[in-house]
């Protein structure tokens, strides 16, 4: 069973800043990374538990071409995406996003 996949405006905030900062680096890096994004997204609507868990009721996703993490919580129909965060920040300052 599939899941809807909704994103907080911090989660689309996340996303655009990102592609922002990379299409500033190299031109069309910021639609690869999208389209990373979008391929990862699919992937958790129709497989969320397959995802370890990053913390209490939130799970992450590792994209496989870029150091970000997904982070989502998985509800009864849907799955939120909190945050998308590079990989190698402090985990504190993952966290305070996610409260």
């Amino acid at each position: 069973m599939a899941f809807n996949v909704k994103l907080t405006t911090q989660a689309q905030l996340d996303i655009w800043d990102i592609i922002s900062w990379y299409e500033s680096r190299k031109p069309g890096l910021g639609e690869r990374f999208n389209a990373e994004v979008n391929k990862m997204l699919f992937e958790i609507g129709e497989r969320p538990t397959q995802f370890y868990f990053y913390k209490v009721d939130f799970r992450r996703a590792i994209l496989k071409h870029f150091p970000y993490l997904i982070i989502f919580k998985v509800a009864e129909t849907e799955i939120i995406i909190y945050a998308i965060v590079f990989g190698g920040r402090n985990p504190g300052l993952i966290n305070r996003k996610l409260d």
